[in-house]
């Protein structure tokens, strides 16, 4: 009986330890803010209901819980943590889902602070070609310990890269890092002006390590706690949490989370839904990860064209400092390019007009063409 009831405790402590949530040392590890009391996650009711298809996408574009158009929304995403479970990734990707932005810990660096479901959500996006970001719960009281965050979140994306690029092959974050600003107990009373240097300090560092960076918190922190003129800087993404039919932030931002009682094939409980605005990212950013991007992935030209609109541009970030590129096609007899990337279209027909670096790294980029059939004649 002594033994049965050892191999129970020492189960329970492995199921408590496993959905715990620890905090840095300064804390008694219990989050609290407008999402988390005392360390577990509240689930609020949905925003509205009525619509069958809230948040779903449609044939004019992606509606919200009351069937009306989101206007300019360009994409629909998850973000997701331990909290959501073991997760279905293939069946995610059959969904309206266009990306996922996963939790890959909290607070300072320490191991006892990673999300335990962090590389398994990235590897599940990885193998189901599904563009993801990444964030980090923040408990920084100063720049000090927004740094050791900073270093928390390159640790893991490191570690997990290595891990799943070692079984799966390379691959690159297309969204941001995202800073989780919202702690109401630790940072609630810090000033705007401490906020903004804890928030330039993090992100200064992620950026160093060639990452688009981005603030998240809902409306209410938005509009009375990150005021200080570095949450306005050009590179950041502004990620704003609103459970409301509608955003009604006034000033810019990237991305909106719209409800955390979502649902999505694959992912057992409610989640967070999310719209990005935007383009998918920009040719720079992806640029600097991945090496090389064209400013178009597809275009349609006539047959004997070739003029500037049928010229392709490549954005190179090249680490041996050699930007330049070689044009090829993968099949003359449809179409050509120069070694401008200017296309001349050779007869109807599909392929693909491919950038490779000059740098020795074998990295390259490609855009899809279709060549059309001009009507000369009509009887």
């Amino acid at each position: 009986m002594k033994k049965v009831i050892t191999v129970l405790l020492v189960l329970a402590v492995l199921v408590a330890s496993a959905f715990s949530v620890y905090a840095d040392e300064s804390s008694d590890g219990k989050i609290n803010s407008w999402r988390y009391s005392n360390g577990q996650l509240r689930k609020t009711a949905p925003s509205a209901s009525g619509a069958s298809n809230a948040w779903e996408w449609t044939d004019e574009g992606f509606v919200n819980d009351r069937n009306e158009l989101i206007d300019e929304a360009t994409m629909k995403g998850v973000d997701v943590s331990v909290w959501n479970g073991l997760i279905d990734w293939e069946k995610v990707a059959e969904t309206d889902v266009d990306y996922a932005i996963i939790r890959i810990g909290f607070g300072s660096d320490y191991l006892s602070q990673d999300d335990i479901y962090a590389e398994r959500n990235i590897r599940g996006c990885v193998e189901n070609g599904i563009p993801f970001g990444v964030y980090l719960y923040s408990y920084a009281e100063n720049t000090e310990m927004a740094k050791s965050e900073a270093e928390h979140t390159i640790r893991v994306l490191k570690t997990v890269h290595d891990n799943i690029s070692a079984e799966v092959g390379e691959y690159d974050l297309n969204f941001p890092v995202f800073y989780d600003m919202e702690d109401e107990r630790v940072q609630a009373g810090l000033s705007p002006a401490r906020l903004g240097e804890m928030a330039k300090a993090y992100c200064t560092a992620i950026r160093k390590n060639g990452y688009k960076v981005g603030i998240y918190a809902n409306l209410y922190w938005w509009n009375n706690h990150l005021t200080a003129p570095y949450f306005s800087t050009d590179y950041l993404c502004r990620w704003v949490a609103q459970y409301n039919s509608y955003c009604t932030y006034t000033d810019t931002y990237d991305m909106w989370q719209c409800t955390d009682s979502g649902y999505v094939y694959g992912i057992g409980s409610g989640v967070d839904l999310n719209f990005w605005y935007n383009d998918y990212i920009t040719n720079e950013d992806y640029a600097r990860n991945t090496g090389i991007q064209l400013d178009k992935k597809s275009l349609v030209i006539n047959r004997k064209q070739s003029d500037e609109k049928a010229r392709l541009t490549a954005t190179v970030f090249s680490a041996a400092g050699d930007n330049s590129v070689t044009w090829t096609s993968d099949n003359e007899k449809t179409a050509t390019v120069n070694k401008n990337g200017v296309i001349t279209a050779k007869k109807r027909g599909k392929c693909n007009i491919i950038a490779t670096m000059n740098d020795g790294s074998g990295k390259t980029a490609k855009c899809s063409i279709t060549v059309n059939q001009l009507v000369t004649k009509i009887t």
